[in-house]
């Protein structure tokens, strides 16, 4: 994203983002498609807290325990 004042590049890892709300609450139960977009809105709200944009995502990694149903979803 941004440079930092020294001129080195910024970087942000995240990880563990949940189908949950704002109480960490799950969300969306039996869901698939919803639950993964839960989980994308809640990585952009840190991503946008520090300062980042989905667009600056590199890499992300998908651990689901219903693979068919994610397939379903996607």
């Amino acid at each position: 994203a941004g440079e930092s004042p020294s001129g080195v590049s910024e970087s942000l890892l995240c990880s563990g983002q949940t189908s949950v709300d704002d109480d960490g609450a799950p969300v969306n139960p039996g869901d698939m498609g919803a639950q993964i977009m839960k989980a994308l809105d809640n990585l952009e709200t840190v991503l946008i807290g520090a300062g980042f944009t989905l667009s600056d995502v590199v890499r992300l990694n998908y651990f689901v325990t219903d693979v068919d149903g994610f397939i379903e979803a996607a």
